[in-house]
């Protein structure tokens, strides 16, 4: 078994650089905008639904109806909106 090894004394440069990286972490806490997320909640989900290249248009606006109502059975939802558009090919 050998003898535990000792830790290096901490030197003049290491809080130097502690202090310098503290001081910095501290200026940009101040300076960055605060605004990337809402304050409030706005109250909006926004989903997808994508189904098979070979689905009807009529087909998917079916399960797209059937999506809204399973949505507005939840006594959370006040309203819902359906947007229909086909995907073109090769993008």
């Amino acid at each position: 078994m050998s003898a535990p090894r000792s830790r290096a004394p901490l030197e003049i440069h290491d809080v130097d650089d502690l202090l310098r990286d503290l001081g910095l972490s501290v200026y940009l806490f101040v300076i960055i905008p605060k605004g990337f997320f809402p304050q409030q909640d706005v109250g909006l989900i926004s989903a997808t639904s994508e189904a098979n290249q070979d689905i009807s248009f009529a087909d998917m606006k079916r399960h797209q109806e059937e999506l809204g109502k399973i949505v507005m059975a939840d006594p959370d939802v006040a309203n819902d909106r359906h947007e229909y558009r086909r995907q073109r090919q090769g993008r």
